[in-house]
């Protein structure tokens, strides 16, 4: 299963065609990864692994962006920025034996 969100991934799970419901267990049978670390992931159960992503410095980073652009009078100049999430692990994805 995958999500765009913790919340769009824990209203799949509570679906009628949920994992569970399938007779499917988590994470002997699936693994679930949500990507927002949002603040139900550690309330769930399974727990639930999810990426944080670094929410401030994008923000930080769009605005010296715009900020910039802005100020070069529109002049754009492509270029490739990386900013680095955390994969928080916990019960809802086992290791690989």
């Amino acid at each position: 299963m995958s999500s765009i969100g913790d919340f769009s991934l824990l209203n799949g799970l509570l679906s009628r065609s949920s994992p569970k419901k399938n007779g499917l267990t988590i994470p002997n049978d699936i693994a679930i990864v949500g990507f927002t670390e949002s603040s139900l992931a550690k309330h769930t159960h399974p727990t639930l692994t999810s990426v944080e992503q670094p929410t401030n410095d994008i923000g930080q980073t769009t605005a010296k962006l715009l900020l910039d652009q802005i100020n070069n009078k529109g002049l754009f100049v492509p270029q490739t920025i990386i900013l680095n999430g955390r994969l928080n692990i916990r019960d809802s994805s086992v290791k690989i034996k």
